[in-house]
């Protein structure tokens, strides 16, 4: 059986700025004062930029 991720995570903070990202529970989501696009890393699931190459949380590739 697959296990989905919660979706009732609520409003996250952008890794980058910190601003609250209002649409967290729907990856991906846009960071306004950034204006970059933020994924959900796959090893922590952490908000990370969609272009990254290492999570900010777990230093993972995304």
């Amino acid at each position: 059986m697959e296990r989905k991720e919660s979706q009732e995570r609520g409003p996250c903070r952008c890794p980058y700025c910190e601003a609250e990202i209002e649409a967290a529970t729907e990856m991906p989501a846009f960071c306004q004062p950034c204006q970059i696009v933020i994924v959900s890393c796959r090893a922590c699931g952490s908000p990370v930029r969609e272009d990254s190459e290492r999570c900010p949380a777990c230093g993972e590739k995304p």
